[in-house]
């Protein structure tokens, strides 16, 4: 006993789901939460991303260097042998901003640091001191890094006498060796890891060591500690005409680089 008493039409519109609603607010509020996170990994987030940062920080910039893989620095030491190598090229940009920065006469002794482990200031030394040598000049490179010395595996060189022992011993001979392939290097090892290295860097028997080498050598690089974990870096400024602090992009922080300045 059932009466239509009006036939039902289907609704032009559905009352749910309310498409175009759902497609507005999940777009607006995938844009706020997307800018709230990038903001908030910004505010977080306090690496070095590019030069400009560090200009800002009023920092010269003397060079831009590219990343180069871990294998690649470990099994070839100097990378300077390929005209068109990227990192070669920024190297000797280094090189050249380096001699034209003073005026009158370039810095002879030169300090290469950064503001932590891991972030290839050795790497760097090397290759820069390498670049030297091929202005015909005789260059010397003194790992200063008593604690962490890796260059005589890289160059492939024996022995184990070096700087440490030169400083602990004054009896000792002269640990400097010349580098294979590069007349005009010379390498002078950390030695064996010393119990107190800051002690050794900041010795009289130090200073007088760098004023013989600058009597014989054109330009001395020192490869040096990290400026914020240890104090031998700061010992060893006082020494250097001039320090090159590296700063990687996406590892160093602007806490370090601006707290290593204000030192």
């Amino acid at each position: 006993n059932i009466t239509v008493v009006d036939q039902a039409n289907a609704p032009a519109r559905p009352s749910k789901p309310q498409i175009p609603l759902y497609l507005a607010l999940g777009i607006g509020l995938g844009l706020f939460f997307g800018c709230a996170a990038a903001l908030l990994v910004e505010a977080i987030d306090n690496k070095i991303q590019d030069a400009e940062e560090i200009e800002v920080m009023q920092i010269p910039v003397l060079g831009i260097t590219p990343q180069i893989e871990a294998n690649r620095a470990t099994s070839t030491a100097i990378m300077l042998d390929s005209p068109h190598a990227a990192f070669g090229e920024s190297v000797r940009r280094l090189r050249s901003g380096l001699l034209i920065s003073c005026s009158g006469r370039p810095p002879q002794v030169l300090l290469v640091s950064s503001a932590g482990p891991g972030e290839g200031k050795s790497t760097l030394a090397l290759n820069l001191a390498a670049s030297l040598s091929r202005f015909e000049k005789s260059v010397l490179l003194v790992e200063a890094d008593m604690r962490r010395p890796v260059l005589r595996r890289r160059l492939g060189l024996e022995g184990t006498d070096g700087l440490s022992t030169m400083l602990s011993d004054r009896d000792s001979a002269s640990s400097v060796m010349p580098v294979p392939d590069n007349p005009n290097l010379h390498l002078l090892a950390g030695g064996p890891v010393p119990p107190y290295p800051a002690e050794l860097i900041g010795s009289q028997r130090m200073r007088t060591l760098l004023e013989e080498w600058r009597g014989e050598f054109d330009f001395i690089v020192l490869d040096s500690p990290p400026v914020l974990p240890v104090t031998d870096a700061q010992l060893l400024e006082e020494m250097a005409d001039a320090t090159i602090l590296l700063a990687r992009v996406g590892v160093t922080t602007r806490a370090r680089s601006e707290e290593h300045t204000s030192e």
